[in-house]
């Protein structure tokens, strides 16, 4: 990889986090205290799997995918057991 195509990654990279760091003072604000790690978890990764797209890792991106997969499914099952108990 080539000096040029290292600092795109790095410019998409940092764009990225300011992106998710200012959504999340946001989202924290907003929402109420039991969807928040759902919402806010959930989107903070779809934006770490764009970023890897972008950078055209693909397998890589489709091992981040299945992670994605696992933790929203974990993140689901423990706001429906939350509900339950409301």
């Amino acid at each position: 990889m080539d000096n040029t195509k290292i600092m795109q990654n790095l410019k998409i990279n940092k764009m990225c986090l300011k992106k998710q760091e200012i959504f999340c003072q946001q989202a924290l604000r907003i929402l109420p205290p039991s969807s928040r790690a759902l919402y806010v978890g959930s989107t903070v990764l779809l934006w770490q799997y764009q970023a890897i797209k972008k950078i055209k890792l693909f397998k890589l991106s489709l091992i981040f995918l299945l992670e994605i997969y696992d933790i929203l499914s974990a993140l689901n099952s423990i706001q429906t057991d939350s509900m339950r108990y409301i």
